[in-house]
């Protein structure tokens, strides 16, 4: 078998050579890890028992494999622990090395545990720098020496006792172990071989090798009187006992040499060895075991495999080679368990050229040479007549490379080829006569005539020809078609065509098995054979008749076996019921009667007699088959052409006994010495125990069973339960499962399909359930003895509920415990939420203000024309770039104020295009500054009335511009329109944004109109802020948001609000309330596209010219920030006089001494904010008329409304714009101003130029509704005496101060100069008329005391009231 092994690994790499083809492709190779229950895919260490179950060391333990199921032992000592050097010794030990720790480890494999280790030295055990086992010793390797581990066994510990080998004196580096001879690697750069029978040692010396350096040496064997040393750099030396010489196999004089970082090297046969490198496979094959003068072969395994030469490349650890399975052990570094099945005699390969693809067809001709049909690349032919694995195929002369054709071998070893062109070629392989059958229409049917897809010539010498259309029967002799029918519904497609015994034709089709008569010209078919039976006619991939006369047809889940005489079903095989795999595509019989079977997962043997099944574990898809002349069988499969001989292939196959490696009770693994509902199941390993005695509760059984072959195991197992069960049942799963066992004695049998005479084939375990206790005599003395001790009972009864009330209540406190930790837990998550909002909504705040430092002198800067033009330039791209951070600040905040908002909607009717105007208009500056052309086209308006939430929808049209700011970089084009839609049969108002942005996005998966399906976008290369809080608000408006991009185009943004309110009515969510007056900023205008291009954008920031006023007004500003106070004096310096102050209690205090004409104040400062600011100076009488600015960062609605509700005249956001402060100071002063001039005008007498009294006589209107309703009442009641300051209050319902506020406020005269002012004013027109006398007009007027209204008169006019009139007289003759 070895030989046949070397030949196959020599013509494959041969093969590989030439096809490019890895080795791996051509054996049968499996990759184990963790997904395959693998402890770790990372392999330490490789160890096969006496038993045949392979242990591996892991980064974290030992695993054991059957071949089918990996039992994982863990080491974990705080940490996991990685094994290295497995051996075992005869008291059933594994020995291990732990990596890196200088210590040892022992599994005891009849208890499943890792063994306490003793010593009375124990430095030694914390010393062990390596292991080996040598005669059932166990030797280490310690800083100083090399000793003997005596071992003694104890129930729970074992005790190690240490003894040098004191022959050996010199300092080792490394143990290996071969057999009886102790390999030792010196620090002197030899290599120590000690007999560890008779003491004896041998030196070779490693610089006489060639060895640079002892530690370059990875592993050291001895094969035949020869040491195989593996070293790193020099590649592998063999060093001869006998003769003293040596080799390193790395000559460049041979033809192929070996790599070097050589891993190890194992022996195969007597001349061939397996070499692991650390990233690849190698064969090396000597022509004789003379290894230092013969010549050798190369054949690197891994060659041409892009899929397991990574593998291999991440790092080889650890190769084992089982020689009675012939399996290759690969252990990698961090990618699992290689298993190479490399089988000699019983299965071989023939690999086939990158040019040969998708054989669906193959026979072999009376001369012994092999016929291959392709799906596409034509007729292929062997070039000998020997088959082998290294046969060799070239195209067939008359094929042609791109037709599809069908192949068909009649009884006479005719071959009969269709192709897709409807042509027929029959050739005679023996004298290689060919005629071509053409089917004109002349003789065939045309309405059946197509490509060709099956033939069969039957015993009356009829060719029956399948097509795309239909079928015709042909005489291949008068070249004529005798009869012809084409495909109906009932009749589609033929799959195949077969003939039975007594000649009748049966034709598989896609709608199942139909069985054809011919009758003239006509077929008739007759069917129905699959609904006789309740079975699903499906399609029919396969027809074949076996030797008993049966007729076999198999679907893709079923075979159904036609008895040939009968015309009727004898037999049906269900998959997984009968059949382990289905989709079987061929079949064939062999010498012996039985019938293969071809699946997508490996073949089937079938035993015609009982119709047994039997699968072998080679897992391909197989195509075609056919038996060779010698009575092999060769099959066509995914990957090439395999053959072999059945009977010994079936016998080496079954030759085998199940081993029971686990048991699962009540469907839970059960470990050695583990207790399963009090009892203990197991007390050594599964595959020793020969009896199971389980308790009644433990009566559910599940046996994992392996054959330790390791390569083409059945997966088909055999098996009964004495005495219930005589008959053998079928599981083709690799486990037994036997549930509800009732009690009593039981013997289980299994073995495999095809068991051979001895009975040492059948693995036997006898089974005891034991009865229920209670059923059994000492149960009846329980009962007995209960009622005796029913009182005692009775107390522990209630003892036990109390200590259950108890446990209740520890778990009730428990529960407790647990609910408020977990809600401290949400409590914290939702505090650190809150916490990223607010640090994210700060810092947006606090941008602001550093941005009014920015923008605000770039204004100045960019308005003054005496700058050279190349600093202009430079100032207005900055300030372009403040403005668009200033922009993405403002949508931070506005994103973060609505996700703080009710979901509530206040919702009222307005007008789209005035929203859509509300939006640009607040892109003024932005768009002022930036070259962005805005598309808007401001005429058409858009009247549609919308029912929406105004502030939420105007969120989310600015949102989605500045969204589109960003995509074009702030430069570019944006297309904005509003237009109405009907989608579905509803109306909507589209708002469409779309940029020329090349920033790709990824697309938001929204579902169009409101769907709830909606996943919040993720991953984006550009990010879009502010997507879900949009998309939750346009679903409560009942509408929806769609976002597209193509590439290299832009970016659409499509916002859906269905017109009417109708939708809404019924949303507990919903609001209505009356609509809000929208005033339009005349400081913000619409700048579109049209606009920048009828004026350039450096005209449109051109900062005009401030009036400076002749007096210079007092102008006080209150601000914490050093830079904002410079810079306001620095703006305003030239034309008021500047007072500071840093922070609102200093304000007050300057304001209350100095009185300015106004105040500008920030409302975040220390001490105390603007707001607290603004609300003392609005409510002292002494400061309350002063006009008052409110300039800061805080951008939300609810600040702003506080602001003005405390009296402040405006408020202006951070970053500023200096021109709109300066404009609004200017406004607020002159206002003030003027008030109090038409007050003055109004209360006070005029002064003439030559600085007489001259009474104005113009009528004043005065606008104000406050001062028009305090001036009646004043004038209703200036005869009242006992009219005053609180009565007017009452009459105006307010309080006193706050009539003295507002009044000071409004005209800058305080209430009583006010009410004085209207009596003297009347006064002077009484005295005027000269119709009353002092007394009189003091009466009139509400003065009771005529000294009081004469000095308040002379106050006023400057003169008495007696000499009034005399002196106008006066003024008038002058």
């Amino acid at each position: 078998m070895m030989k046949s092994l070397i030949i196959t690994l020599l013509c494959s790499f041969c093969l590989s050579t030439t096809n490019a083809q890895s080795y791996f492709r051509q054996c049968g190779i499996q990759l184990l890890t963790k997904q395959n229950g693998l402890s770790n895919n990372t392999l330490t260490g490789i160890y096969q028992d006496k038993a045949g179950f392979l242990w591996l060391g892991t980064d974290v333990g030992l695993s054991r494999y059957d071949g089918i199921h990996f039992h994982n032992y863990n080491l974990i000592d705080k940490e996991p622990r990685a094994l290295t050097h497995l051996y075992e010794t005869s008291n059933n030990l594994l020995w291990s090395h732990i990596a890196n720790l200088n210590q040892i480890a022992c599994f005891d494999k009849m208890r499943g545990i890792y063994m306490p280790l003793i010593s009375p030295t124990p430095e030694v055990l914390q010393d062990i720098q390596d292991i080996c086992v040598l005669q059932d010793k166990l030797y280490a390797l310690t800083s100083n020496a090399i000793v003997e581990l005596k071992m003694e066994k104890n129930a729970d510990e074992i005790r190690l006792t240490a003894q040098p080998l004191i022959d050996i004196k010199t300092k080792v580096l490394g143990l290996y172990n071969n057999e009886d001879i102790l390999c030792a690697l010196t620090a002197e750069n030899q290599i120590l071989l000690y007999n560890v029978s008779d003491k004896s040692s041998e030196h070779i010396n490693g610089t006489d090798l060639g060895i640079v350096k002892a530690d370059n040496i990875e592993k050291i064997h001895i094969y035949n009187d020869n040491v195989w040393i593996c070293d790193q750099t020099e590649g592998i030396i063999c060093y001869n006992t006998n003769t003293k010489t040596s080799r390193t196999l790395n000559d460049n004089s041979q033809s192929s040499f070996i790599q070097k970082d050589i891993r190890d090297i194992i022996q195969i046969d007597k001349t061939t060895f397996i070499i692991a490198t650390w990233s690849s496979l190698s064969a090396i094959r000597f022509e004789t075991d003379n290894y230092l003068q013969s010549p050798f072969h190369i054949i690197d395994l891994t060659q041409h495999d892009s899929y397991y030469a990574p593998i291999l490349k991440n790092r080889i650890t650890d190769i084992h080679f089982d020689k009675s399975n012939n399996v290759l052990w690969v252990g990698t570094f961090g990618r699992g368990l290689l298993k190479l099945n490399l089988k000699g005699n019983d299965i071989n390969r023939i690999p086939l050229n990158d040019e040969i693809r998708y054989v669906n067809s193959i026979a072999q001709d009376a001369d012994g040479y092999i016929w291959l049909v392709t799906e596409k690349d034509g007729i292929y032919k062997s070039t000998e007549n020997k088959i082998s694995p290294n046969l060799h195929f070239s195209l067939w002369e008359k094929s042609h490379k791109n037709n599809h054709y069908c192949l068909h071998k009649d009884r006479n070893g005719g071959l009969w080829f269709g192709d897709d062109k409807g042509n027929i070629l029959w050739v005679n392989p023996t004298t290689g006569e060919t005629v071509i059958h053409q089917l004109n229409p002349e003789t065939a049917d045309s309405a059946v005539t197509a490509s060709i897809l099956k033939l069969y010539l039957n015993s009356q010498n009829h060719l029956w020809i399948a097509t795309e259309k239909g079928i015709m029967v042909y005489n291949h002799q008068t070249h004529e078609c005798i009869a012809a029918q084409p495909y109906t519904k009932e009749f589609k497609k033929i799959t195949a065509i077969c003939e039975d015994g007594d000649g009748t034709m049966w034709l598989g089709t896609e709608k199942g098995i139909h069985r054809a008569s011919r009758k003239g010209k006509q077929i008739k078919f007759t069917g129905g054979y699959e609904k006789a039976r309740n079975l699903t006619p499906g399609k029919v991939l396969a027809l074949y008749l076996n030797n008993y006369n049966q007729l076999l047809i198999s679907y893709t889940d079923k075979i159904i076996q036609i008895d040939g005489k009968e015309k009727t079903i004898s037999s049906i095989m269900i998959l997984q019921k009968d059949l382990p795999n289905g989709h079987i595509s061929c079949m064939i019989d062999d010498k012996n009667g039985n019938t293969w079977l071809g699946s997508n997962a490996g073949f089937i043997t079938l035993n015609n007699k009982n119709n047994a099944s039997y699968t072998y574990a080679l897992p391909e898809s197989y195509y075609d088959v056919c038996r060779l002349n010698d009575g092999k069988l060769l099959w066509a499969n995914s990957t090439g052409l395999l053959y072999f001989e059945p009977r010994t292939l079936k016998e080496s196959s079954s030759n085998c006994q199940f081993h029971i490696s686990d048991i699962d009770i009540n469907y839970n693994k059960v470990e050695i010495g583990e207790k399963i509902n009090g009892q203990v199941i197991l007390d050594k390993p599964a595959y020793l125990i020969e009896h199971l005695s389980l308790d009644y509760n433990n009566n559910n059984l599940i046996l994992y069973l392996s054959d330790l072959k390791y390569g083409t195991s059945p997966n088909t197992v055999k098996y009964r339960l004495l005495p219930t069960e005589e008959k053998w049942n079928t599981n083709y799963d690799d486990h037994i499962k036997l549930s509800n066992i009732p009690p009593g004695k039981y013997v289980l049998e299994i073995r495999s399909s095809y068991p051979l005479e001895e009975n040492k084939q059948i693995t036997r375990l006898s089974i005891n359930v034991n009865r229920y206790w209670a059923a059994t005599g000492w149960a009846i003395a329980a009962y007995i003895l209960a009622i005796i001790i029913i009182s005692l009972l009775t107390w522990m009864y209630f003892n036990r509920k109390l200590q259950k009330r108890q446990v209740y209540k520890a778990k009730e406190v428990k529960l407790k415990e647990k609910l408020e930790e977990e809600t401290e837990i949400r409590k914290e998550e939702e505090k650190n939420h809150q916490l990223r909002d607010q640090i994210r909504y700060m810092l947006a705040q606090e941008l602001r203000t550093p941005l009014s430092l920015i923008t605000a002198p770039l204004k100045e800067m960019i308005t003054n024309t005496a700058f050279p033009e190349s600093f202009l330039q430079k100032a207005k791209m900055a300030y372009r770039n403040s403005i668009s951070l200033q922009d993405i600040c403002n949508q931070l905040l506005n994103i973060h104020q609505q996700e703080s908002y009710s979901p509530k909607l206040k919702v009222a009717p307005y007008p789209a295009s005035v929203i859509a105007d509300t939006v640009v208009r607040a892109s003024h500056e932005l768009l002022n500054v930036s070259p962005i052309n805005l598309h808007y086209d401001k005429d058409n308006k858009i009247n549609t009335e919308i029912w929406i939430d105004r502030k939420k929808i105007i969120f989310i049209l600015s949102n989605i511009l500045s969204n589109a700011y960003r995509h074009i970089s702030y430069s570019g084009s944006i297309h904005f329109t509003v237009n109405t839609s009907t989608i579905n049969g509803k109306d909507f108002c589209l708002f469409t944004i779309e940029d020329d942005g090349k920033e790709m996005i990824e697309e938001s998966s929204v579902i169009f109109l409101g769907s709830d399906n909606y996943n919040p976008p993720s991953n984006r290369l550009h990010p879009e802020l502010g997507i879900e809080i949009m998309k939750t608000t346009i679903l409560a408006h009942h509408g929806d948001i769609q976002i597209t991009q193509e590439k290299n185009k832009g970016t659409r943004v499509v916002l859906y609000i269905p017109l009417g309110k109708q939708h809404l009515k019924n949303d507990e969510n919903v609001c209505f309330i009356e609509p809000e007056t929208i005033m339009e900023d005349s400081d913000k205008a619409m700048i579109t596209a049209e606009d920048k291009r009828q004026q350039e954008i450096a005209n449109s920031i051109t900062a005009k010219p401030i009036d400076n006023p002749e007096t210079k007004y007092k102008l006080l500003v209150v601000e914490d920030h050093a830079d904002i106070r410079l810079y306001l004096r620095v703006l305003f310096s030239a034309t008021y006089n500047i007072i500071m102050a840093e922070n609102g209690e200093e304000g007050v205090r300057i304001a209350r001494k100095e009185i300015p004409d106004l105040v500008i104040t920030d409302v975040m400062m220390p001490i105390m904010n603007g707001f607290e600011c603004c609300r003392i100076l609005k409510e002292d009488l002494k400061t309350c008329h002063i006009p008052i600015i409110l300039l800061t960062a805080l951008t939300d609605d609810e600040n702003i409304v506080k602001g003005i509700e405390l009296g402040a005249d405006d408020y202006i956001l951070k970053p500023f714009n200096p021109e709109i402060l300066r404009t609004k100071v200017k406004r607020l002063i002159k206002s003030r101003t003027e008030l109090k001039q038409i007050y003055t005008k109004l209360l006070m007498p005029s002064i003439t130029v030559n600085g007489s009294q001259e009474e104005n006589t113009e009528t004043i209107i005065i606008e104000d509704p406050f001062i028009t309703q305090i001036l009646n009442i004043v004038n209703e009641n200036l005869q009242n005496p006992e009219f005053n300051v609180k009565k007017l209050a009452e009459m105006l319902n307010m309080s006193q101060p706050t009539l003295y506020r507002k009044v000071k406020q409004l005209t800058n005269f305080t209430i009583i100069e006010l009410v004085r002012g209207v009596r003297l004013k009347r006064s002077a027109e009484l005295l005027r008329s000269r119709k009353y006398n002092v007394q009189e007009v003091a009466e009139m007027v509400g003065y009771n005391d005529i000294p009081t209204f004469r000095k308040h008169f002379v106050d006023f006019y400057g003169t008495t009231p007696s000499t009034f009139n005399s002196k106008e007289d006066t003024e008038d003759k002058k």
